[in-house]
C-alpha cells in the first residue's frame, strides 16, 4: 500500500481519522503485528461485486482466525455502510480501491481493523497497457500451506517487484514450482486463442481474485468459450493471439513479450460491458 496515494481520511475500528495524525502509529503497529489485507473496488459509494468480495474476506478471516467486528454482520451491511461513510467523508470518488486491512497485536491479540481509500479514476480505462512483460522462471511461486502466511506472500511479491524493476518491465508472468503458468504480478492471466480463451485453474495456485471471477462471468455473457486449465506452458502463452490480466489495479492488456506483439480486442469488449454497468448505477 502506497500511503502517498491514500485519501486523507481512513477508517479505524469504527472511527474515521486523519491519516496525517496517525501515520507513525500505524507504521509501528503494522511492523510488529500479524496482518493481511484485501482490496475491494468501489464506484461512487458502492462496493462493486460485493458478494464475491465479502465471501473472500470472510474466508480469509477464518483462515487467519481473526475475530473481526467489521465482518461480524453476516449480511455485510455494516461493512457496506462503513465504506460508504468513509467515501462520503472523503467526498467520494467515482472509482477507487478500498483497502481493508486487519492487524493483530502479537502481545494482547487485539485486532485492529482499517479501511483506506485509494482513488483511481482510470481503474477501468482502455489505456491500461503493459508494453513489456517478462517471464521470471528463476522465481517460481511457492505453494502449499506456507503461502497462507501473509509475510511469506508479501516477501515473495517484493522479490518479484524488484525483478520487474531490474528488468525495466511493467509486468511479469509467474510460474509455479511445477513450471506451470499461474498468474502475473498484476493479476490473473487470460490467453485468447483462435477458438477459445484459457486461464490458469485454481489448481495452479493462482490468486483467486475477485476480478478473475468477474472476467470469467463477462466472457460467458459474451459467449466466449472460456476454460480453466491445470497446465499452461510458456509456449501456450507465446502462441496466444491476445493476452490480458485482471486484478485490483484494473484489467491490463499485455502488448509485448520479447519480440512478440499481441492484439487487444476481447479485453476492450469486457471493459465496455463493465463501464456500461457502472453507468447504470
Amino acid at each position: 500500500m502506497n500511503i502517498e496515494n491514500i485519501s486523507r481520511l481512513f477508517w479505524h475500528n469504527g472511527n474515521i481519522e486523519n491519516i496525517e495524525d496517525r501515520i507513525s502509529e500505524f507504521y509501528i503497529t503494522s511492523a510488529f503485528g500479524f496482518s493481511f489485507q484485501e482490496v475491494a473496488i468501489t464506484y461512487s459509494t458502492d462496493i462493486l461485486f460485493f458478494d464475491e468480495t465479502f465471501s473472500r474476506l470472510i474466508s480469509l478471516v477464518k483462515i487467519y482466525r481473526f475475530n473481526s467486528n467489521l465482518l461480524a454482520d453476516e449480511t455485510g451491511d455494516y461493512l457496506k455502510n462503513e465504506v460508504k461513510r468513509l467515501l462520503v467523508r472523503n467526498r467520494y470518488y467515482k472509482t477507487a480501491r478500498c483497502i481493508i486491512m486487519f492487524l493483530q497485536n502479537p502481545k494482547n491479540q487485539k485486532v485492529e481493523e482499517y479501511i483506506f481509500i485509494e482513488p483511481d479514476i482510470y481503474l477501468f480505462s482502455i489505456g491500461k497497457i503493459v508494453n513489456r512483460c517478462i517471464f521470471i522462471p528463476q522465481l517460481p511461486k511457492p505453494f502449499g500451506a506456507v503461502m497462507n502466511l501473509p509475510t511469506i506472500d508479501y516477501e515473495y511479491k517484493k522479490l518479484v517487484s524488484n525483478e520487474i524493476k531490474r528488468e525495466n518491465a511493467e509486468d511479469c508472468i509467474i510460474l509455479n514450482q511445477n513450471n506451470i503458468v499461474s498468474e502475473t504480478f498484476l493479476g490473473n492471466i487470460f490467453l485468447v486463442g483462435p477458438e477459445r480463451i484459457v486461464t490458469p485453474s485454481l489448481n495452479t495456485h493462482c490468486n483467486p481474485g475477485v476480478m478473475r471471477e468477474v472476467v470469467i462471468e463477462e466472457l460467458k455473457k459474451l459467449n466466449y468459450p472460456i476454460y480453466e486449465e491445470d497446465v499452461i506452458s510458456e509456449e501456450d502463452v507465446m502462441s496466444s493471439v491476445e493476452i490480458f490480466t485482471a486484478g485490483t489495479n484494473g484489467i491490463f492488456t499485455i502488448k509485448g513479450i520479447g519480440y512478440l506483439r499481441f492484439f487487444d480486442d476481447v479485453r476492450k469488449m469486457i471493459l465496455v460491458k463493465i463501464n456500461e454497468m457502472l453507468l447504470k448505477n
